[in-house]
């Protein structure tokens, strides 16, 4: 049998809808803080959550540790961007 991608990554967003969400997200060039490493992976990883009902702990490794997406996942819900990204008209999967 011929393995592809991992079933995990059938969530992974593309190019162009991470161009849609990138101006919401944190870590942009010219803010105080550092510029976010990988926005999409970061996005994808919280679908892949939400997708799942898996637990943080359990979010597969190549998305990062799960410590840390949670705590950006958290303060993002803070700011109320998870609202405004869920409002763009994007096809989640």
């Amino acid at each position: 049998m011929k393995m592809g991608k991992r079933i995990h990554h059938r969530f992974d967003i593309n190019d162009a809808k991470r161009e849609l969400i990138e101006p919401l997200l944190t870590g942009q060039p010219g803010q105080r803080r550092s510029i976010a490493k990988d926005n999409q992976k970061f996005i994808t990883a919280v679908i892949w959550i939400l997708k799942t009902g898996f637990p943080w702990r359990d979010l597969p490794p190549d998305y990062g540790k799960w410590g840390m997406v949670h705590q950006r996942f958290i303060r993002l819900q803070r700011k109320g961007i998870w609202r405004k990204l869920f409002e763009i008209d994007i096809e989640w999967q």
